[in-house]
């Protein structure tokens, strides 16, 4: 499937602002090969384009000066035919086995799905994400901050962030090694989908490496999901992470998301 993609961020502050550090995400870990670029307005002082140890694609910049306004615009075009899966080897595995707070509804859940998948651990991960797709329902409008997964698990429904996250947790509660992915991902004929940005699991399986799953759907991601960003936390795949120095300032953000694919 061929993907083309515009993502426009603009904050626009009600004086001028510092900016300090920030973070870009908006680079999908198969670059290889691929058109990409990303325009920053104003133009930064510093930039630097790196992989960090989940191998993640991150730009990194520094500002001089004031500016009431911020715009950073990333596009790219890339084919998801057979994609290779980028491991991120610098994080040990240990590092996506640590659960979250303790939930005796969570647990006893993973439990009782480890029990009956066995010890096939692709079986597991198949059947939580058909669990999850039948469990808890999908609120596309959901914009409330991560909730744990006790809480997506007791209301039954939840945002996409919110269901990985119950994923992610009962999996590392079942012993396998989970961890969070942001991207974009093509509209199907499933009335939940919505061609733009998710958020969605990955596990890790023996012999196969790091392999997506979309519990919305109760499927594995394929070609119709572009992988931006993954980390062990959700915090480490926000596509624009920074700061600001202004004491008493408003900030407005506008975000234009534009997903076309073809194939």
């Amino acid at each position: 499937m061929r993907f083309r993609v515009r993502h426009r961020v603009r904050y626009r502050y009600d004086a001028p602002v510092a900016l300090g550090p920030h973070v870009l995400r908006l680079t999908p870990r198969n670059a290889a090969g691929m058109a990409h670029g990303i325009q920053v307005t104003p133009k930064p002082a510093f930039r630097l384009d790196e992989t960090d140890a989940h191998g993640n694609l991150v730009t990194r910049l520094g500002f001089a000066g004031a500016t009431p306004t911020l715009e950073i615009e990333a596009r790219f075009e890339l084919d998801t035919h057979g994609l290779v899966r980028p491991h991120g080897a610098n994080v040990p595995p240990e590092r996506y086995l640590l659960p979250g707070m303790a939930d005796a509804a969570v647990a006893a859940t993973a439990a009782r799905l480890r029990a009956l998948a066995g010890p096939d651990p692709a079986g597991f991960a198949d059947s939580l994400a058909a669990t999850l797709q039948s469990a808890i329902a999908f609120d596309a409008v959901d914009t409330a901050p991560l909730r744990n997964p006790g809480e997506t698990l007791a209301r039954g429904r939840g945002s996409a962030r919110d269901i990985a996250a119950l994923f992610v947790d009962l999996s590392r509660r079942a012993g396998l090694p989970a961890r969070f992915v942001t991207g974009y991902w093509a509209e199907t004929a499933h009335p939940a989908t919505a061609r733009g940005a998710r958020s969605w699991p990955e596990v890790l399986l023996p012999d196969v490496g790091w392999q997506g799953y979309d519990p919305i759907l109760g499927i594995r991601t394929g070609e119709g999901h572009v992988a931006v960003a993954a980390a062990a936390d959700l915090a480490g795949t926000l596509p624009v992470t920074g700061s600001t120095f202004g004491a008493g300032i408003r900030v407005s953000t506008d975000v234009e998301l534009n997903v076309m694919t073809r194939g």
